[in-house]
């Protein structure tokens, strides 16, 4: 039987929310919804936060892997996006790598780990990027590294001393 999304689940998911915004819970994630209200997919319980977003009972900032959601009657939210991320909320396997253990970024395309430098107008493809080979845990390509990279006495002459630090010249002055 397809679960319809009513008024009265949609009260109790806000309550539950709310909840967990009083106490500073992490926000729960779609499968967590799904199970409690015996939806048939995650995307059913998405459904059901966007209806409440929609509607302007809760403010939703979404992250990579956790969502804070926000009590607009209240201003009371669930834990930080930082805080909620998903070793909070799944039990961990044994032998997984922990979330923060992440070498760099993970932007792989067809060919491998790709240059993500965006050369003219972004669109929604990837036909404004480089898409050269990277080194891992780099999203630019060596040449984009040199153009985005400068050595500090570089980019001073370039663009002036760094604000709050002593500029290369004088340090060059003071140790001779």
């Amino acid at each position: 039987m397809k679960q319809v999304l009513t008024p009265q689940l949609l009260d109790d998911l806000y309550g539950w929310l709310a909840e967990r915004a009083g106490a500073g819970g992490v926000c729960p994630g779609n499968a967590e919804i799904a199970r409690r209200y015996e939806f048939a997919s995650a995307a059913t319980a998405a459904k059901a936060v966007g209806r409440l977003e929609k509607q302007g009972r809760i403010a939703v900032r979404r992250g990579w892997t956790a969502r804070q959601a926000t009590i607009t009657a209240t201003g009371e939210s669930t834990a930080p996006i930082a805080q909620a991320n998903r070793d909070a909320r799944r039990p961990s396997r044994p032998g997984a790598r922990p979330a923060t253990a992440f070498p760099g970024p993970r932007i792989v395309g067809p060919r491998g780990r790709q240059c993500q430098w965006i050369e003219g107008e972004p669109s929604g493809d990837d036909g404004c990027k480089c898409l050269r080979r990277t080194a891992r845990g780099k999203i630019w390509c060596p040449a984009h590294l040199e153009r985005i990279y400068l050595p500090r006495d570089v980019a001073e002459e370039r663009f002036g001393p760094v604000p709050g630090l002593v500029p290369v010249s004088a340090l060059r002055r003071a140790s001779s």
